[in-house]
């Protein structure tokens, strides 16, 4: 059973949350450097050095990101798949319902169609393994033109055909299964990219996609941003350094997840000048 955390709703037997928080680098006084090098540009991906910043320097970054974080989700955040999601679903049809959004919405298609065909999907009960396997090839495509998935939808068909097959046959027909019990942090986020790589149209942003979303349900693979929210990040000036970001919201992976979310809308509402 996979540690989760639960949207709101309470359901029966929630297994218990976990979440994980990056090493502190190594600091090094100014004494100790010696000579300054030419200071690099931070990778976006590894939490840039704190050294040479005393603690209330520290504290009033902390507590101006802080502030920062919370205006941004306030205005723009919420849960991912927020109101489509109930808790209170059987384990393996949360997840299915977060690799359907990534499946689709990762897609070259407008986010707007892609929301819309999430929802006729889960409307059909798609999230459901057997439901989605008892309905025919023909059906599906129905269903996903319904949304305006035109240009995609005879390819997107088959890819949930062969979703089904892959969840029966690998993971016993519980999708759940593809979130380990046993991992936290980068562990975790290493083996579940490895396991959604076996999906067919599930690319890179789609397995961002999906672990930015599934973090508010499973922490074990938080602190999480996709490399596109990452960026908005870095542009309204909370930086790149994740680690502090999730130190910032308390080391709380539904904030997290509300974060992506206000991130994403962000980016798409071109709404950035608000935040600089």
């Amino acid at each position: 059973m996979v540690q989760t955390r639960s949207q709101g709703h309470k359901r029966p037997a929630t297994p218990r949350e976990s979440s994980s928080h990056g090493e502190t680098p190594d600091k090094k006084s100014k004494a100790e450097s010696g000579n300054k090098s030419p200071e690099k540009h931070p990778d976006p991906s590894v939490a840039p050095s704190r050294a040479n910043k005393s603690k209330p320097d520290m504290d009033q970054r902390g507590n101006g990101l802080k502030k920062k974080i919370t205006s941004v989700v306030d205005k723009y955040g919420q849960l991912p798949l927020h109101s489509q999601v109930d808790d209170r679903w059987p384990a393996s049809s949360i997840v299915m319902a977060h690799i359907l959004n990534a499946l689709l919405s990762s897609a070259r298609i407008s986010h707007n169609i892609a929301a819309k065909t999430v929802s006729c999907l889960l409307d059909e009960g798609y999230h459901d393994v057997e439901t989605l396997g008892r309905d025919t090839w023909e059906q599906k495509t129905r269903v996903l033109r319904r949304g305006g998935y035109v240009r995609y939808d005879e390819k997107t068909a088959t890819y949930l055909e062969e979703l089904v097959s892959l969840i029966k046959d690998t993971y016993d027909g519980d999708a759940s299964r593809i979130l380990p019990q046993d991992k936290k942090g980068d562990e975790a986020r290493r083996t579940v990219s490895d396991r959604l790589k076996d999906i067919k149209g599930l690319g890179p942003m789609g397995i961002e996609l999906f672990l930015g979303s599934i973090q508010h349900y499973f922490p074990a693979v938080a602190p999480f941003l996709d490399s596109r929210s990452r960026k908005t990040a870095a542009e309204i000036g909370l930086g790149h350094d994740l680690d502090a970001i999730f130190g910032a919201v308390d080391q709380d992976a539904t904030a997290m997840a509300k974060l992506e979310v206000a991130l994403t809308r962000v980016r798409l509402e071109k709404r950035e000048s608000e935040f600089t």
